[in-house]
């Protein structure tokens, strides 16, 4: 077993832990803000019963989320957010709208909305593709951001993270702590996750993640390693992934490489597709529809996979299960 240094958080720290609604309660969320987190988020996914049911999720009540939003506040916490998701099999438009009217009101610092991603499992239990899936989400598209922008402007809240291509939006309270003075969102940062299904990341590293279930037992956690060039692409797809561009500047300074010589050969290729452009502030990614950007992020990873836990020779460093 690997021998772990001391750490300690800066004072100003974002300590953040998710909490299912459900399982939820006046003492327990007492309990995480006394022992430092000062950020919670509570996975609502929706607040319509028949898509919650759809999901196996039944048993969750929006007054009941209602309560876990009021105790967080009460408790202390500076950030309190609620995930929705948008493309589920059941759900609809005007379903989806209504779940996010219902969030709102119960006026959290931020309301994410992730597009969803579906898995292996979730495509077996409704029948879907993912081609099915992704359709689906285009299709919804042009009405729901034009509607949550409105609701979002109408309520006091920010949307500026509404895109199309982003996969998660982030909806604003005005009373939303500002972001930490300096705080460079494009810097690669390590996180430190603990709990189920959480990931942590040493920059230029490893990456630690869940796989699944291993032979019928409890979930597996893969150790991948990370070299520089791995990292580089992480960087890059993150700020493509928000419609930004990477700064030649930028790039230079966090890795200590010019971008145009360390992704010669990836970026020679997309460039001469007409899939990136070179502008004064830097590299911009040209493709609006999802699959395209899919397609063009798999050049920047043609030799950095380690990310994933199937890549080639990474199956074999499982670093442990849980029971």
């Amino acid at each position: 077993m690997a021998h772990l240094e001391p750490f300690q958080f800066k004072p100003k720290a974002k300590l953040s832990i998710e909490a299912n609604p459900a399982s939820a309660d006046r003492a327990k969320i007492r309990r995480m803000r006394r022992l430092g987190f000062n950020r919670i988020s509570f996975g609502v996914e929706s607040a319509d019963q028949k898509v919650l049911r759809s999901i196996g999720r039944g048993y969750q009540d929006l007054r009941h989320v209602a309560d876990c939003v009021a105790w967080s506040y009460e408790a202390g916490f500076q950030e309190v957010n609620v995930d929705l998701v948008l493309g589920l099999a059941c759900d609809s438009v005007e379903s989806f709208l209504g779940s996010f009217r219902a969030c709102l009101e119960l006026r959290p610092t931020t309301i994410a909305v992730c597009l969803l991603t579906p898995t292996d499992r979730y495509l077996r239990a409704t029948g879907e593709s993912r081609q099915d899936c992704a359709q689906r989400l285009e299709s919804w598209l042009p009405r729901v951001m034009a509607a949550v922008r409105e609701l979002s402007s109408s309520s006091g809240y920010g949307a500026a993270g509404v895109r199309p291509e982003l996969e998660m939006w982030t909806i604003t309270a005005p009373h939303a702590p500002p972001p930490p003075a300096g705080a460079d969102l494009q810097r690669p940062l390590s996180v430190l996750g603990v709990g189920h299904g959480a990931r942590s990341h040493i920059f230029s590293q490893a990456l630690y993640q869940r796989t699944g279930a291993a032979f019928g037992g409890g979930d597996s956690y893969q150790l991948s390693r990370l070299s520089l060039k791995e990292e580089m692409a992480r960087y890059m797809l993150e700020i493509f992934g928000d419609g930004g561009v990477v700064g030649r500047e930028a790039f230079q300074r966090v890795f200590g490489r010019d971008l145009a010589e360390a992704f010669a050969v990836e970026l020679g290729i997309l460039e001469a597709m007409g899939k990136i452009r070179w502008e004064a502030a830097g590299l911009r990614l040209l493709p609006a529809r999802v699959c395209e950007r899919v397609f063009c992020a798999a050049f920047l990873l043609l030799d950095t996979l380690a990310s994933s836990p199937f890549a080639k020779g990474r199956l074999g460093r499982r670093c442990g299960s849980a029971a």
